[in-house]
């Protein structure tokens, strides 16, 4: 008398598999579809893309010490306008590590700073006890990511 075993035959159990593994494939996908749409909606929120180009350059800074004066030259060298009624305040750190921003915005009263233009800033620094080399800092308001920075002495 033989006995013969039962079990589960060759395809029928590949076929099992490739269900399976199809299976953890869909649920993989679903859950990855959602983590990249979660992680490139964050990203997009961190980029402000209307801003995307925004440059100030320094062509001039210079601090006189007779006049206590520092005096420069920045130029929008961007891409975009920073239009009227944005702010670009000034952020003064001295040798000493002390904070000036008295001035708040370099744009009062006037219509933005267009692609391409010069503006000339004189900071009077008069009494304010501040010592060269100074870093200078501008910020923008309209894009919130935005810096320029260079050192003056």
């Amino acid at each position: 008398m033989t006995l013969r075993k039962k079990g589960i035959s060759p395809i029928i159990a590949t076929i099992l598999l490739i269900v399976v593994a199809l299976i953890l494939v869909g649920i993989l996908l679903s859950w990855g579809q959602g983590f990249i749409i979660n992680s490139t909606s964050d990203a997009d929120k961190a980029i402000d893309r209307k801003c995307i180009g925004a440059e100030i350059s320094f062509n001039y800074c210079d601090y006189n010490a007779s006049s206590k004066t520092l005096s420069m030259i920045i130029v929008n060298t961007g891409k975009i306008d920073f239009k009227e009624g944005s702010a670009l305040p000034l952020i003064l750190i001295d040798g000493a590590k002390e904070l000036y921003n008295e001035k708040t915005n370099l744009l009062e009263n006037e219509e933005g700073f267009p692609v391409g233009s010069p503006k000339k800033i004189d900071v009077d620094l008069e009494g304010a006890g501040l010592v060269p080399p100074f870093d200078v800092e501008i910020r923008s308001s309209q894009c919130t990511n935005f810096f320029a920075k260079t050192i003056c002495k």
